[in-house]
């Protein structure tokens, strides 16, 4: 009798043991489908242009939608517990993306928010835009500061952002985040095209497997400089934080810019106590081919 009890006990030790491991082995090579889009969404870090499309959960309270075209791979990234957004919405996310399979760090698009003087956001907008009259200077000049969200490629060895120069040729990735009722969202189109090395695209195509690690948090060097900005300007006057009018286009110019000041931020201070965590986790997606 104790001897057909061992057995049994035996058969569902070994049962409760296969089970676990085929659950795991599910979770370790699950892989989300990218839904093909026709009408690409608007980037502006809201997700009313995502109704419809499924949203995965993930670790950190974080909420996934990924869907792709014949050009752009298309993410929506929902924080839903603010207590793991750490230093996302000052210093932005990472993405890294691996075409092998393999959780590895790679090919690396870093999106933030870059802080510009008046003269800064003069020359980038002349670059990019074109001429301003001085009337339109003069309006500008009104304020101290303003940003842009900002996409460049991370060079592997000295983990330098690098921007792609302009051109014909280079499709840019563009990004937007926001602030949703309880929620943080951060929206994505990067190119699925590598047009060059230094530029923002991923270097695959529709129908082909992609993993994807996200990365964010953490002490940067930019965090570094703000909270000691904040230390050498406290008490000084707080700035001008108006919106300067320069509404974005529809369907993704690359950097929307409007007026800021991040050094008298209170969760600054906050940091000069306690380091800000870091985290990251990967998903393998599988894009979708042409329709």
């Amino acid at each position: 009798m104790a001897k057909r009890r061992l057995i049994k006990t035996s058969l569902l030790v070994l049962m409760a043991f296969a089970i676990s491991a085929f659950c795991f082995s599910k979770d370790k090579d699950e892989v989300i489908a990218s839904d093909w889009t026709t009408t690409p969404p608007k980037i502006d870090g809201l997700s009313q242009d995502w109704e419809g499309f499924p949203l995965i959960s993930q670790k950190y309270g974080v909420k996934l939608g990924f869907r792709n075209d014949e050009k752009y791979f298309y993410v929506l990234f929902v924080f839903t517990d603010l207590k793991y957004l750490t230093t996302a919405e000052l210093t932005g996310m990472t993405l890294y993306f691996n075409t092998q399979g393999e959780q590895k760090k790679g090919r690396a698009i870093n999106f933030r928010k870059i802080q510009l003087t008046a003269d800064q956001f003069i020359a980038w907008m002349e670059k990019n835009k074109g001429p301003i009259s001085e009337e339109e200077k003069k309006k500008i000049k009104a304020h101290d500061a303003y940003w842009l969200f900002h996409s460049g490629i991370i060079k592997k060895d000295t983990e330098e952002i690098i921007t792609a120069e302009e051109s014909a040729r280079i499709t840019p990735a563009v990004f937007r985040m926001a602030r949703e009722q309880k929620t943080f969202t951060c929206e994505l189109a990067i190119p699925l095209e590598k047009a060059t090395e230094l530029a923002p695209g991923i270097g695959t195509e529709p129908g082909e497997n992609l993993t994807v690690g996200f990365e964010w948090g953490g002490w940067t060097k930019d965090l570094k400089q703000l909270v000691a900005s904040q230390m050498g300007a406290a008490g000084s006057k707080a700035r001008d934080e108006r919106a300067a009018d320069d509404p974005a286009r529809e369907g993704g110019d690359p950097q929307d810019v409007r007026g800021m000041s991040w050094s008298d931020r209170p969760e600054l201070a906050a940091m000069r106590k306690r380091q800000p965590k870091k985290y990251m986790f990967w998903v393998d997606v599988k894009l979708a081919d042409k329709q």
